[in-house]
């Protein structure tokens, strides 16, 4: 049609010309395109193709596009979700990854992509869930003017191309379990999955067991070595923090400052039953002194401040 409509617009351009001119192509192309509604480009495109070929070909049907819905039967489905119901049943906590691991192992089942098995799971109604805890922070005055403050330094500390290390403490209770998990939203009740010959998902533990507290140092190239810190808890208490107490910080800490490096800085996390007694202690005690050699004496007030230390 594009190819009838050119020739149609080309010899009507000829017949208003002397014998001797041609009409421009470019004239005729556009004025195709007017007519047909249609860009430019596909009237040279067609006029190309059929110059070479001095025929058209007709253009391929696409049917239409199937995804892995209509790829799957019902066999493989049920498969991969008893697949994720196993870790169920060991009481471990499934992964895309993990899944994914055990169904392409399986010579009976098609081997899937990551982001494929990843629809499959949604497809089956599995939800990746987690336990949501509500909390509202209300930031007083002096706080603001804390954070305000310390990113005013780190700022300037990152300009002057300071190596800067963070320090941090937490704890993990031996029950300690993952707060997401992949859960089969298609089982509603305990003999449901009895009769399907599934499960009703993983199971809680118990208790939380024996408390260890952990504290590490690290900067952007990861954490100093051989500076963990990690012991039992003996109180168990809901506050961690009563635990690490000044004189257990102050030990550990000098045994990893000397292998921080030099004109650096260390980022604490204030806690203050760590730092309380440490931020009495009168500036020209026996603690500066045993720093000295490590603290550059233009920062040594700093040492005093709750959010950066100078090593």
């Amino acid at each position: 049609m594009i190819q009838n409509v050119y020739k149609h617009v080309f010899e009507e351009k000829a017949a208003t010309l002397l014998p001797f001119k041609t009409p421009e192509k470019q004239e005729c192309v556009s004025k195709t395109a007017d007519i047909l509604g249609i860009g430019v480009t596909s009237v040279y495109s067609v006029l190309k193709e059929y110059k070479e070929n001095e025929q058209f070909k007709s253009p391929e049907k696409r049917g239409p596009k199937h995804n892995f819905k209509d790829k799957l039967d019902d066999f493989t489905f049920t498969a991969i979700r008893r697949k994720v119901h196993q870790f169920f049943y060991a009481n471990e906590p499934p992964t895309i990854a993990k899944v994914l691991k055990v169904v392409n192992e399986d010579t009976d089942l098609p081997n899937f992509s990551w982001s494929t098995l990843r629809k499959i799971m949604k497809h089956l109604n599995f939800k990746y869930a987690t336990k949501s805890r509500q909390s509202i922070l209300i930031d007083r005055q002096d706080i603001i003017l804390w954070r305000q403050r310390y990113l005013r330094q780190i700022k300037e500390y990152r300009r002057e191309g300071r190596y800067i290390y963070y320090q941090d403490e937490t704890w993990i209770n031996e029950g300690h379990a993952p707060k997401k998990a992949w859960i089969d939203q298609t089982v509603l009740s305990s003999r449901q999955a009895f009769l399907d010959g599934l499960t009703t998902g993983l199971k809680q533990p118990s208790g939380k067991g024996k408390r260890l507290i952990i504290g590490h140092i690290g900067g952007e190239e990861g954490f100093v070595e051989d500076s963990l810190l990690i012991f039992e808890s003996v109180k168990n208490t809901d506050d961690y923090h009563q635990e690490m107490n000044a004189d257990a910080f102050e030990k550990w800490f000098s045994e990893v400052l000397p292998k921080l490096k030099p004109n650096s800085v260390v980022v604490i996390q204030c806690v203050w039953s760590c730092t309380s007694d440490i931020l009495r202690i009168d500036r020209t005690t026996i603690l500066i002194h045993k720093y000295t050699t490590y603290l550059s004496p233009n920062y040594l007030s700093a040492m005093w401040r709750p959010f950066c230390f100078f090593s």
